[in-house]
């Protein structure tokens, strides 16, 4: 509410209550019997702000860090976060470290795993287990998994020198991508998927020549992206349950040019997001064969980066100013 406080210096004053919220304006006119006898347009008067406090329907948690700066990049249903904290040197790439936050208490992952130099971790599950990536004293970067405690290095598929864990499920199946980081940035890329030790390659079939691996669910349906040799880019998925035919990507259609596929849901509905025939590009919702446009707030371009089974998506969309 807001009190408007008024006096003409003639002796003529009151007090009015008018209920308002945080982001409105307050304009008024007196009149006596018909007559204006005031317009707040030219006589300004003074607008005190009593209860106009919103209330927070959130609150925000400092989680802290082991160094100079941190980052949250994944969290579960007990609240237990994983990211990556650092320390900047002077000149240098800031190399971080993973993390796993609970109960108020942040530990460094790197220190719990033989010979990590630096590293990050990428995802949660449920259960707490956490997923990443760790560089073992520069000579090769691996995907790991910290469960329980222990550490575990999902290692690389033959042919490749270097992994990243990117998904996890609640029964322990992970997803990501192989590379060799000594090649060129835009060296091959292959999706990998790891359970209980074994790791396999998925496909590149159907015009890809590389890709990554980004999300999976519990059904075993994983999403990510393949780069046709033209450079284009396409949503894909793929269904592991039915090995071998589930090694097979199917192409997700895009909005009119590339689309990549970020994240799934339980009820295998996906987000991610597509360039349009234009240039510009769209956060999509996939969704029944179909691939819905969630369009932005105004401006040219939006992203999608997550979603739960309620249909809500996270994501960031630009205004109408270029605002993000």
């Amino acid at each position: 509410s807001a009190t408007i406080a008024f006096d003409d210096a003639t002796g003529y004053d009151f007090n009015l209550t008018v209920p308002m919220r945080a982001a409105d304006w307050l304009y008024f006119r007196i009149h006596q019997r018909g007559n204006l006898l005031y317009d707040s347009t030219f006589l300004n008067p003074t607008i005190c702000f009593e209860t106009l406090v919103p209330v927070p329907r959130y609150t925000i948690t400092n989680l802290g860090t082991l160094g100079d700066i941190s980052e949250a990049r994944a969290i579960n249903d007990s609240g237990q976060v994983a990211g990556v904290w650092g320390i900047p040197a002077p000149g240098q790439e800031n190399l971080g470290s993973p993390f796993l936050w609970e109960v108020g208490v942040m530990t460094d992952l790197c220190q719990k795993l033989v010979c990590c130099q630096h590293g990050r971790a990428d995802a949660i599950n449920i259960l707490g287990h956490v997923v990443g990536t760790a560089n073992f004293g520069g000579a090769a970067t691996h995907a790991f998994l910290w469960k329980n405690g222990c550490p575990v290095d999902i290692g690389v598929p033959v042919g490749s020198h270097d992994s990243y864990a990117l998904g996890i499920n609640s029964v322990g199946e992970i997803v990501g991508v192989a590379r060799d980081d000594r090649q060129p940035p835009d060296s091959p890329q292959i999706p990998i998927f790891w359970q209980g030790g074994r790791l396999i390659e998925l496909s590149l079939t159907a015009g890809g020549a590389n890709g990554q691996a980004r999300d999976i669910n519990d059904a075993g349906t994983v999403v990510g992206w393949l780069k046709a040799l033209d450079g284009s880019y396409r949503a894909v998925m793929w269904s592991i349950r039915f090995i071998p035919e589930g090694l097979e990507p199917s192409d997700l259609g895009n909005l009119g040019g590339s689309s990549l596929a970020l994240a799934i849901n339980s009820t295998n509905q996906v987000v991610g997001w597509s360039y349009l025939a234009g240039g510009a590009h769209h956060a999509f919702f996939f969704r029944d064969r179909r691939m819905l446009d969630l369009g932005t707030l105004g401006g040219l371009s939006s992203e999608a980066y997550d979603l739960n089974d309620d249909d809500q998506v996270i994501g960031f969309a630009e205004t109408v100013g270029g605002r993000v």
